[in-house]
C-alpha cells in the first residue's frame, strides 16, 4: 500500500481503523497491550536530506536518528494500531507511516487517531515544538518529548506549562542528574538507548594484534574530533605503525554549510581539525589517518571487528554526550573506549570500566599510549566493557522498558537511586533542592545569577 502524501481519505482511513479495527490478529484481552497499540511517532529526518529506511544497519545514521527510527520499528512490529507520522517518506513505503509538513500537524492526526501517546525527539530550537506545547490540551495523547540533545531552560518551561500532560523521556540518568532543577523532571523517565546485541558482537579476531585507532562520530565541533587530531603527532611519533580510522563525516546530521576544499567536513571545521595534520587529506594520511567518511553500521561493524580502540567525542565542556551510541557499540564488540571524563560517558562507558575517559588533552595522550603500549588491559576493558553494555543496554531489556512505559497509565517514575552518584554534577544537591521549588522562583533565582555572574 503506498505512502499517503494527500490529506484525504487514507487519513480518516487511518484514524477510522485505530478505533474500529475487528482485525483478529490485533485483538488482545491485555490492557497493557491495548494501550502500547496506540502509540504515535514523530519522525523527522528532512536533516538528512537522503532517502531512508526502517532498516538502521545499511545506512548512515546518528544516534538520535538510528534510536529514533529503530523504536519506531520496534512498536510498528507490536501492532497494527501504531501511527508513524514522518515529514518524509522512508525508501520501502508502509501502510501505517503518513507523511506531515510537522509536529503540530502530526499531534493533530493522532488526536483523532486517538493515540494514546505522542514520541518526538526533542528539539530546543525548534518553533513547532514550542507551539505544540501552547496548543496542546489536556484530553490528547501524552507528550513524550525525547531529549537526546539536553534541552534548553526556555523549552523545558514552555513544556512545563502546557495544558497538555508531559514527560521527558531522559536517555541517561546522569542527563536527568543535571536536569533535576527544572520542576518538569518531577514527571520525566529514564529511557536509555539501546544496541541490538544480535547485531553487534564480535567474532573470534584476536584485537590484541591489530594497530588502529577507530574514531566514530560526526565531524562537527560538537563532537570534538579536534581534540584528537591535536593530540595524534604525539601518538604517531611514538607508534608510527599505529593508524587512526575516521568514521563520521560532516553529513551524519545533514549538510548545514558547504564542504571544505579537502572533502573532509564543512569549510569552517576542516581547516581546524586539519591543521595539525599537516593541512591536507594527503599530509594527514602520512601520519597514518583515514578519514573513511559518514559510514554505515555494517561498515563500522566490521572495522570494530578489526580494531583495537575506539574514540568518541572528547569533549570536556560545552557539548557533552548525553548517552552515546556509537561507544556501547564498539564496547559490544569487545573494543575499549576512550573518550571525555564528563557527559554521559562516565554511565556508559565508565572510567577503567569500558575504557579510559579524559579530563583533558593530556589524559588523551596518555590513555591512548597506555592502551597501544598494553593489550592485556585491551582485552580486560574490552571484555569488561561488553559485560557492562549487554547488561544494561541489550535491545529486550530497554524495549521492554519502552513497551511499559507506553502502556501504563502513568509514565515511569525517573529511579533517580543511590546508584550511578558518580554521575552527578558538582552542584547536584543544589538543583535537587532548586527543582523542588515553584518554577517562578527558579527562573528567577537563575537570572538573578547570569545578571550577577
Amino acid at each position: 500500500m503506498p505512502i499517503c502524501g494527500a490529506r484525504g481519505v487514507r487519513w480518516t482511513r487511518l484514524c477510522t481503523d485505530s478505533t474500529d479495527s475487528t482485525d483478529s490478529t490485533d485483538s488482545t484481552d491485555s490492557t497493557d497491550s491495548m494501550n502500547t497499540s496506540k502509540a504515535a511517532f514523530y519522525v523527522d529526518l528532512r536533516h538528512l536530506d537522503r532517502p531512508w529506511d526502517f532498516s538502521v544497519d545499511d545506512q548512515a545514521l546518528s544516534g538520535t536518528d538510528s534510536s529514533l527510527i529503530a523504536v519506531t520499528s520496534h512498536f510498528l512490529s507490536l501492532s497494527k494500531e501504531t501511527r508513524v507520522f514522518a515529514t518524509t517518506p522512508p525508501r520501502t513505503s508502509h501502510p501505517q507511516v503518513v507523511l506531515v509538513s510537522g509536529v503540530q500537524e502530526a499531534y493533530e492526526w493522532a488526536q483523532k487517531a486517538k493515540s494514546r501517546s505522542f514520541v518526538f525527539v526533542a528539539r530546543s530550537s525548534s518553533v513547532e515544538q514550542e507551539q505544540l506545547f501552547k496548543s496542546a490540551s489536556g484530553p490528547g495523547p501524552f507528550l513524550f518529548p525525547w531529549a537526546q540533545n539536553t534541552p534548553s531552560s526556555r523549552y523545558l518551561g514552555i513544556a512545563y506549562r502546557s495544558r497538555a500532560r508531559v514527560h521527558l523521556i531522559c536517555v541517561s540518568h546522569g542527563q536527568g542528574f543535571h536536569l533535576c532543577w527544572h520542576p518538569l523532571s518531577r514527571s520525566a523517565v529514564v529511557v536509555p538507548n539501546f544496541l541490538d546485541s544480535n547485531f553487534w558482537h564480535p567474532i573470534t579476531i584476536d584485537g590484541t594484534k591489530s594497530t588502529a585507532v577507530v574514531y566514530i562520530g560526526a565531524l562537527k565541533p560538537s563532537k570534538g574530533f579536534h581534540h584528537l587530531a591535536d593530540v595524534w603527532s604525539r601518538i604517531w611519533r611514538r607508534h608510527p605503525t599505529w593508524k587512526l580510522l575516521v568514521c563520521g563525516g560532516a553529513d551524519l546530521y545533514g549538510k548545514t554549510e558547504a564542504m571544505g576544499a579537502q572533502g573532509v567536513a564543512e569549510s569552517s571545521y576542516e581547516s581546524l581539525l586539519l591543521k595539525p595534520l599537516g593541512g591536507s587529506r594527503e599530509s594527514a594520511s602520512a601520519m597514518g589517518v583515514n578519514f573513511l567518511g559518514s559510514v554505515t553500521k555494517e561498515q563500522i561493524r566490521n572495522i570494530l571487528r578489526q580494531a583495537s580502540i575506539a574514540v568518541v567525542n572528547p569533549n570536556t565542556k560545552g557539548s557533552l554526550e548525553t548517552f552515546c551510541v556509537a561507544a556501547i557499540e564498539a564496547q559490544a564488540m569487545s573494543v575499549p573506549v576512550v573518550g571525555a571524563r564528563a557527559g554521559a560517558l562516565l554511565e556508559t562507558v565508565g572510567h577503567e570500566y569500558g575504557g579510559l575517559l579524559a579530563a583533558n588533552r593530556d589524559d588523551l595522550v596518555r590513555h591512548l599510549s597506555r592502551l597501544i603500549e598494553e593489550p592485556q588491559l585491551r582485552q580486560r576493558l574490552g571484555a569488561k566493557g561488553q559485560m557492562r553494555v549487554l547488561a544494561r543496554y541489550a535491545h529486550h531489556t530497554i524495549l521492554s522498558r519502552w513497551e511499559r512505559l507506553l502502556a501504563s497509565p502513568e509514565p515511569l517514575t525517573m529511579g533517580l537511586g543511590p546508584s550511578g552518584t558518580e554521575n552527578h554534577p558538582p552542584d547536584y544537591k543544589i538543583r535537587r533542592l532548586l527543582g523542588r521549588l515553584p518554577l517562578g522562583v527558579v527562573e528567577l533565582i537563575k537570572s538573578l545569577r547570569a545578571h550577577w555572574l
